[in-house]
């Protein structure tokens, strides 16, 4: 592996953060954890259901641009 350096502010070439962006629409929309043992468990939850659907994963961690 060889790190890749991203220009600040440019989550449309981290995947990560249209990742984050999607599980936060699905399971997290205005939705607000009462405990950080709520948050963990719902989190824990929410990345177990994203794992079981690799077709949402792969779309979601494509490169929408190349460097």
């Amino acid at each position: 592996f060889q790190p890749e350096y991203l220009p600040p502010r440019s989550p449309d070439l981290n995947a990560i953060e249209r990742l984050w962006l999607r599980m936060k629409a699905d399971w997290f929309n205005g939705w607000i954890a009462k405990s950080a043992a709520q948050l963990q468990d719902s989190l824990i939850g929410a990345l177990q259901a994203m794992m079981g659907k690799p077709a949402i994963l792969q779309s979601q961690c494509r490169p929408k641009t190349s460097l």
